[in-house]
């Protein structure tokens, strides 16, 4: 509330410090929780469905910022990564909450399924984490996706090549998109990886996007949420091998290492053996699972269909431009493989030359 400059309050004292603090209340009601109240108040939610849980969370606050936070608070503090050390503890739901039996009339998704027993147990790897809280976001209104790709230095994965061994999440409050990692952000593990310590840690909460892509490479390059996505030092050594890439018995494919060189005007060949092309026909595809906005909203990016003749699958690509950076390899309608390309202009001085005369 602004008082404009005409404005003359009549009356005495008592009047201008009633307008004042009516004034004060106003403003306090808009004032933002902080974060740290946020944080210390989740801990005292109880265990819920997630419909309930989600309503309870979010209750009282204003912004999708402060409900989003809650969430991803609540889930940190609560949910422990399961490891081969850590079990379901007898009775750990049992004064809190009691679960109805999870069936098909009960369930409305995959998400529903897996954040109910997440609940239920208080035990999940990432992708219970992700999808408990994808499905809490959904319950409050909060639009929110799952995000799977590479992260760097998960100790579960330590020593392992380079593909998709994560799932994350990007949310959309406060009109942007943001990235948060609530596995990250729950605790870590000791140096060995085989020891879980629960420790909550915001620094993957809105982690700003290039500081994110840092140790997190998607599969959908647009969750990157940078017009110009980084190139991971592994595409140095190895392919990137998408989630898709697992579906399928694959023997064999070349190039194997991730990133290619090359000049405008080369054929770039591509092959990729299975075990059984056959059998792969029979499976679903999950080309849902990239977003098909991925196709079009970088032209540096290209997808190649493959020609199969019988267990073999060829691609062939030829160098028209400098302007595509990556591409995929597609096979049964999925992505499979991601290389980076580093293209130049053959004999770009003579050329120069020639276009001079």
């Amino acid at each position: 509330m602004i008082l404009q400059p005409s404005l003359r309050i009549s009356g005495n004292r008592y009047a201008i410090a009633a307008v004042m603090i009516v004034i004060s209340l106003h403003c306090a009601a808009q004032e933002s929780v902080s974060l740290s109240k946020i944080d210390s108040r989740v801990q005292f939610v109880d265990p819920a469905p997630p419909a309930e849980l989600a309503q309870r969370l979010v209750a009282g606050y204003p912004s999708e910022t402060e409900r989003v936070r809650a969430i991803f608070s609540w889930i940190a503090e609560h949910i422990v990564y399961r490891t081969k050390r850590t079990s379901i503890k007898p009775g750990v739901t049992s004064n809190k909450y009691l679960l109805k039996p999870i069936d098909s009339v009960t369930v409305y998704s995959a998400n529903d399924y897996v954040a109910e027993s997440v609940i239920r147990t208080q035990l999940a790897v990432c992708e219970g984490f992700a999808r408990l809280f994808k499905t809490l976001c959904d319950y409050a209104g909060i639009k929110c996706v799952l995000v799977t790709g590479y992260a760097r230095a998960d100790p579960i994965h330590l020593g392992k090549r380079f593909f998709s061994n994560h799932y994350w999440n990007a949310v959309f409050a406060d009109s942007a998109w943001r990235l948060v990692d609530v596995t990250w952000g729950s605790g870590y593990f000791t140096y060995y990886g085989d020891e879980y310590i629960k420790h909550f840690d915001d620094y993957y909460f809105f982690t700003p996007p290039e500081l994110f892509a840092r140790d997190h490479f998607p599969d959908d390059l647009q969750w990157t949420l940078l017009p110009e996505p980084p190139v991971p030092d592994e595409f140095y050594q190895s392919v990137f091998k998408q989630r898709s890439y697992v579906k399928y018995d694959i023997v064999f494919f070349s190039p194997t290492r991730g990133m290619l060189h090359a000049n405008v005007g080369d054929t770039l060949r591509f092959s990729v053996q299975v075990g059984n092309a056959e059998k792969d026909r029979a499976k679903i595809s999950d080309t849902a699972a990239i977003d098909s906005n991925m196709m079009t909203k970088y032209s540096s990016t290209c997808f190649l269909e493959p020609a199969i003749i019988g267990n073999l699958a060829r691609y062939e690509y030829v160098v028209s431009s400098d302007n595509i950076k990556w591409i995929h390899l597609m096979y049964n309608h999925d992505v499979i493989l991601r290389y980076r390309l580093d293209i130049k202009i053959r004999d770009r001085q003579t050329s120069a030359a020639s276009n001079s005369k």
